[in-house]
């Protein structure tokens, strides 16, 4: 709500590295690939630039951006940094080139019959973007550059049936590309507790489970650890619950008819727990709570 993101370092010792500063609160962050920049969008419609300044070390301000209406969610073009995409509460998924400012493309999500849908949360492969919106939908956006090199077309590729009666947001998308199978594996996790797999392979959305999580935090998100084929580790999803901690699910063991029973619970935190992310190698796991504390936990599988 500050405004406010905050570079740390993790080792040798925990340190503040450097504030970066909003004029409103801050509602998602990207890191591009490599970790040479860091995209912010904010509720007042702001999207930022950061990239690392020289000579002096640091991040400086490279440019800020506007959308209309608040921006939710935001996502750099894994295949082109100069783009990003963002989620916005006008119910719009709008990509930007960073380069010149200019709005490229951009997808309404609501119909005249879906009055205050919005983009609630994104995740992004190579050429597909999944956006979760507010009324439980799972929809599929083409964001290839191959034969739109200027931008990402933003078409409809599919847009799937929610899960559940209840028209609850889609709290966060995360996905995993198989590219040998040439197949992503997409989670999704709703307010109200439900958590999806879907099998994404040629524009085709086949849900692989679904499964109802009691007790939900309603402002937490839910992120998926695959199969380790090195240590033959099962596929797991960790999910941060109104009790203080992080609870882990095998999802060998999640369906729709039985009670999930958790494998794990993680201990630490004094506050509910409202955002969890895996590290890119899947051995740490950082979950933050609604008081500020940040824990790191180490995967010991």
């Amino acid at each position: 709500e500050a405004g406010q993101v905050r570079i740390m370092q993790v080792e040798p010792e925990t340190a503040v590295m450097q504030i970066l500063e909003h004029e409103a609160g801050v509602s998602d962050l990207d890191w591009s690939l490599g970790d040479a920049s860091i995209l912010a969008c904010c509720e007042d419609g702001s999207v930022v630039l950061w990239s690392p300044d020289t000579p002096e070390p640091g991040w400086a301000c490279l440019r800020t951006l506007q959308v209309s209406g608040s921006a939710i969610c935001c996502r750099f073009h894994p295949l082109n940094q100069n783009f990003v995409l963002v989620g916005t509460a006008l119910g719009a998924v709008v990509c930007l080139n960073t380069s010149t400012g200019a709005t490229v493309g951009r997808f309404a999500l609501k119909t005249s019959s879906w009055e205050g849908v919005f983009a609630a949360s994104m995740a992004v492969s190579e050429t597909v973007a999944f956006v979760g919106d507010s009324r439980g939908h799972l929809v599929l956006l083409d964001i290839a550059l191959a034969a739109s090199p200027s931008g990402p077309p933003l078409s409809l590729v599919a847009r799937t049936q929610p899960p559940t009666r209840e028209r609850v947001p889609v709290l966060s998308v995360q996905v995993v590309q198989d590219h040998a199978a040439q197949e992503s594996t997409v989670l999704t996790y709703q307010a109200d507790g439900c958590a999806c797999l879907w099998t994404v392979s040629r524009g085709r959305v086949l849900q692989k489970l679904k499964a109802m999580i009691l007790a939900p935090s309603p402002y937490t998100n839910a992120v998926f650890c695959p199969p380790s084929a090195s240590t033959k580790a099962t596929e797991t999803i960790a999910l941060g619950c109104l009790h203080p901690g992080v609870t882990i699910f095998n999802l060998a063991r999640l369906n729709a008819q039985a009670a999930p029973s958790a494998v794990m619970q993680l201990q630490g935190h004094l506050s509910p727990v409202v955002a969890l992310s895996w590290s890119h190698n899947h051995r740490v796991l950082a979950a933050g709570d609604v008081d500020g504390s940040l824990i790191l936990w180490r995967n010991g599988r």
